[in-house]
C-alpha cells in the first residue's frame, strides 16, 4: 500500500447504512477476480463491509499503480476518533500497516443528475441531491454538508456552474460549517470528502464522473478567497474524478484550485485535463491543473495532462502549468503522471499567494514528468527550505528538466532522478538540462545519484547565472550527451551512456550499465525505493529506476 484517498470517514449512513467508501492505492494488490476472496481488506483487524473495485488506477499505464475501493462498514468494536491500521492481504500475505483510517461520525450525501435538491435525503442513495452547490446557501449538497461528511457524485458528464463565484463548488464565505477538522470521534469533525460513486457491490466498475468547465466560466473545485483564509475549505479530500476545462475557461479556472485554503487538502487519484486554454495574454490562463497553497497539501496518484497556454501577443507566456504551488505551507506530491503540458512547467513553485515571501516544505517524488513546453520542474521565486526532489523521471522538456530562479533556496536535495532529453529547444537564457537564473548561496542544493541525459546537441548546465559548484555537492551523478562536457566540480562523476533498456521508453538499467551499484550511499537517508517501488540495495544504482 502506498496511500489512500481520505484519512477518515463515517462508519454508518449511506448505502445500506455501511458508511464511507475508501480507495486504497498500491502495487501487487491482486487480480480483480480475487477481490474479496484472495484479496481482502481489514481496518483495525476488522473486515470491511463490501468490495466495489479492484483494477488499474488513473496512473496505472505508466506507474503500475492499482486501486481498491471498499465500503468500510461499521468496524464493530473500533472506537470513533481512533486511527486504525489499513491492511490489504493478497493470497495470505499481508501488506504494510502504516496507513490508517479513522472511523468517525458523519453522513453520506449523494449527488446525481437525476436528483432533486428539494426532496433529497441525506444518507439515502435513492434520493440524491441534484447540485453540488447552488450559490452560498441554495438547496444543494453543499448546504447540507458538515465536517466529517462524504459527498458521492454519480456518473455522467457535468457542466454545472451554479456554485459560488461561477464554479461547480467553491469553499468560501464565512460559513465555518464548511471547514473540516481533524477527526476526533465527535459529530461534525473530520475530513470533507468529494468522490465518485464506486459502482455496485462486486461490480468492479466505478462510475465515470466527468466534469467539464464550460466556456467563459470559472468552474472546477475551488478553495476560498484571501478574505476567508482559515475560515472555510480546510481538511478537504477530492478523489476519483475526471475534471477538465474548455479552451476559454476563465483565467483562474483550474480544474482544482486550492486558492487560499489554509489546508490541508488531499487530491488523490484524479484525471485532470485537458485544459487547452486559448486565452490570449495578458489575460491568459495563469494557473495549472492543480494550483494554490496550504499546509498539509497532498497530491498523489493523479494523471495530469494536456494543459496548454495560448500564444499571447508576440510570445507564448507559458504560464499554465501541471501543478502550481504559490505560497508557503507543506506539500507531498508523489506518484503523479504529468504529461503533455505544452503551456508551462510540469511543477511550478513561484511565491505570490500573498501570505509569505517564501515557499518551504515541498517533497516532489516518484513522478513522471513528460512532454513539457517549458521546464519539467521550476523552482522559482521564493522557493526556500526543505525542498526534496527524488525518484522522478523528467523527460522530453523544451527547456530545462530542472530550473532554479531563487535566492531563498536552502538545503535542497535533488537525489536519484533521471533527466532525459531535456532542453530540446534550450535557446532562451542558454538553458541546459539543469539551469540556474539567479545567484544560489553556498549549501543551497545538493545533486546526488542523478542521471543527466541531455537532448542531442544541448548542454548539461545552463541559465543566465549557471553553476560554479559552490551551491552544494554534485556527487556520483552520471552525465551523457551534453555538448558542454561534465562540469569540473562534479565529484565521482561518470561520463558514459547509462544503457537504458530502451532509451525513451524503458529507463530501467540494462545489464552492464555504468550506473549500476556505484551511487553515493548519501541518498539512502531519503531514497528508500525507486520510481516503481523496487527497494534500493546497499549498492546504490544511479537514477530514478533501479535494476
Amino acid at each position: 500500500m502506498l496511500f489512500t484517498d481520505v484519512p477518515s470517514g463515517p462508519v454508518s449512513g449511506g448505502e445500506n447504512n455501511l458508511g464511507a467508501y475508501l480507495s486504497i492505492f498500491g502495487r501487487n494488490l491482486g487480480a480483480a477476480s480475487g477481490l474479496g476472496a484472495t484479496t481482502k481488506v481489514t481496518i483495525g483487524g476488522v473486515a470491511v463491509a463490501n468490495y466495489r473495485y479492484l483494477g488499474p488506477s488513473k496512473v496505472s499505464a505508466r506507474l503500475g499503480l492499482q486501486e481498491i475501493i471498499v465500503q468500510v462498514g461499521a468496524l464493530s468494536g473500533k472506537p470513533l476518533g481512533t486511527a486504525q491500521p489499513v491492511v490489504v492481504t493478497v493470497g495470505g500475505t499481508a501488506s504494510n500497516s502504516d496507513i490508517t483510517f479513522t472511523p468517525n461520525p458523519g453522513h453520506i450525501l449523494f449527488v446525481a443528475q437525476g436528483g432533486n435538491d428539494s426532496t433529497a435525503v441525506v444518507d439515502d442513495i435513492a434520493h440524491p441531491f441534484r447540485h453540488l452547490q447552488v450559490g452560498l446557501s441554495g438547496a444543494s449538497a453543499y448546504a447540507s454538508l458538515h465536517p466529517g461528511d462524504q459527498v458521492v457524485v454519480r456518473g455522467g458528464t457535468w457542466t454545472d456552474v451554479t456554485g459560488l463565484d461561477d464554479t461547480w463548488v467553491r469553499f468560501s464565505g464565512s460559513d465555518t460549517s464548511k471547514k473540516g477538522t481533524a477527526p476526533t470521534g465527535v459529530a461534525r469533525t473530520g475530513w470533507i470528502h468529494i468522490t465518485s460513486y464506486p459502482g455496485p457491490i462486486d461490480g468492479n466498475k466505478p462510475e465515470d464522473v466527468h466534469y467539464v468547465t464550460p466556456a467563459a466560466h470559472r468552474g472546477g473545485i475551488q478553495g476560498p478567497s484571501t478574505a476567508y483564509h482559515g475560515v472555510s475549505g480546510e481538511y478537504i479530500a477530492i478523489s476519483n474524478l475526471h475534471l477538465e476545462a474548455s479552451a476559454t475557461t476563465m483565467t483562474d479556472g483550474a480544474p482544482v484550485n486550492i486558492q487560499y485554503a489554509a489546508g490541508p487538502w488531499r487530491i488523490v487519484g484524479n484525471d485532470l485535463g485537458p485544459w487547452p486554454s486559448t486565452l490570449a495574454s495578458p489575460g491568459n490562463a495563469k494557473a495549472g491543473a492543480i494550483s494554490g497553497e496550504g499546509t498539509g497539501v497532498v497530491i498523489l496518484g493523479n494523471d495530469i495532462h494536456d494543459i496548454a497556454c495560448a500564444q499571447g501577443q508576440s510570445v507564448n507566456p507559458l504560464e499554465n502549468h501541471g501543478i502550481y504551488i504559490d505560497d508557503d505551507g507543506s506539500y507531498d506530491i508523489g506518484w503523479n503522471v504529468i504529461e503533455r503540458v505544452t503551456g508551462g512547467n510540469g511543477l511550478q513553485i513561484f511565491t505570490n499567494g500573498g501570505f509569505s515571501t517564501v515557499t518551504n516544505n515541498v517533497a516532489f517524488h516518484h513522478n513522471i514528468v513528460d512532454g513539457i513546453g517549458k521546464h519539467g520542474i521550476n523552482l522559482a521565486d521564493g522557493t526556500g527550505a526543505n525542498i526534496r526532489v527524488y525518484d522522478n523521471l523528467v523527460m522530453n522538456t523544451q527547456y530545462s528538466g530542472l530550473r532554479f530562479n531563487t535566492t531563498d533556496l536552502s538545503g535542497a536535495k535533488v537525489w536519484s532522478n533521471t533527466f532525459y532529453n531535456n532542453s530540446i529547444t534550450g535557446v532562451k537564457g542558454g538553458y541546459g538540462a539543469v539551469s540556474n537564473d539567479w545567484r544560489l548561496s553556498a549549501g543551497s542544493v545538493s545533486f546526488v545519484d542523478n542521471i543527466f541525459y541531455a537532448a542531442s546537441g544541448k548542454t548539461f548546465l545552463g541559465g543566465n547565472v549557471g553553476f560554479d559548484g559552490l551551491e552544494g555537492a554534485w556527487l556520483n551523478d552520471l552525465w551523457f550527451n551534453g555538448s558542454d562536457g561534465v562540469p569540473t566540480f562534479a565529484v565521482g562523476a561518470i561520463s558514459a551512456d547509462p544503457k537504458f533498456v530502451a532509451a525513451g521508453t524503458d529507463f530501467h538499467l540494462a545489464t552492464g550499465s555504468p550506473a549500476l551499484g556505484v551511487g553515493a550511499t548519501t541518498a539512502a537517508t531519503l531514497v528508500k525505493d525507486d520510481l516503481y517501488g523496487t527497494a534500493r540495495k546497499s549498492a546504490v544504482d544511479i537514477g530514478a529506476i533501479a535494476k
